[in-house]
């Protein structure tokens, strides 16, 4: 009776310990992808009392995956990571706002790179958030796209104009 026991308590100290260490999601993964969306949420529950969920402030990022890699996951299986993000889909992630560095400002079209970690919800525990490469040059493009036509035709009209007062100062 005693065997038996020792035997059953050992299959299942054994059989736990093989489930808690088998790779079945990565615990943390290393993303990176653009901003489609932002929204910051303010801390709040929810749910009947006693069984309430609450979170603290946080940005709520939708992202393009550009690239997903193990992080500092203990079982190093490449697969696991490309499979919960893959490449060109749209994944939610959340952001608590202590961990947000003062200055940065989630706005759709940024790239983001960060590590990430599962609990409630896939969360960063660490981010570098990239600037765009050439801001003025970027203003400057989307101007003369916006306002190219605008700005050729008061061109041309400046030098119709001149054309004009040449023309009638000669007669």
């Amino acid at each position: 009776m005693k065997i038996r026991f020792f035997v059953l308590m050992f299959v299942i100290f054994v059989s736990g310990n093989v489930v808690a260490l088998s790779p079945l999601s990565p615990q943390s993964c290393s993303i990176e992808g653009v901003i489609e969306s932002a929204e910051f949420r303010t801390a709040d529950c929810s749910g009947p009392e006693g069984l309430q969920i609450c979170w603290n402030d946080e940005y709520r990022l939708r992202l393009k995956m550009e690239k997903s890699s193990v992080g500092e996951n203990p079982f190093p299986d490449q697969e696991l990571c490309e499979k919960d993000y893959p490449i060109g889909s749209v994944e939610a992630f959340r952001l608590e706002k202590s961990k947000v560095k003062e200055g940065d400002v989630f706005q759709p079209g940024l790239k983001i790179k960060g590590q990430t970690d599962r609990g409630f919800g896939t969360s960063f525990e660490s981010y570098t958030l990239e600037s765009k490469e050439n801001p003025q040059q970027e203003l400057k493009e989307g101007f003369l796209k916006k306002n190219g036509i605008t700005i050729i035709g008061l061109l041309i009209i400046i030098a119709g104009v001149i054309f004009l007062v040449v023309k009638l100062k000669k007669k």
